[in-house]
């Protein structure tokens, strides 16, 4: 009878130590943050005159 309480207790022991995580839909938060899409607009801009940038330097390399 001891080693069933035994095992019970072990068994709930270990539920309680599996349920310390959490899902968190970052996605779902950030869309709802109107500073956040300013910033994805500014970074995608920075990206595009980057691209443009290295696009030149490749096409100077290229004739040389």
């Amino acid at each position: 009878m001891k080693i069933y309480i035994l095992i019970f207790l072990l068994s709930i022991s270990t539920l309680t130590h599996a349920q310390k995580f959490a899902y968190v839909d970052s996605d779902y938060i950030l869309e709802r943050i109107p500073e956040y899409a300013s910033a994805q607009d500014q970074i995608e801009k920075l990206s595009l005159n980057w691209q443009s940038e290295i696009e030149e330097i490749y096409q100077e390399i290229d004739l040389m």
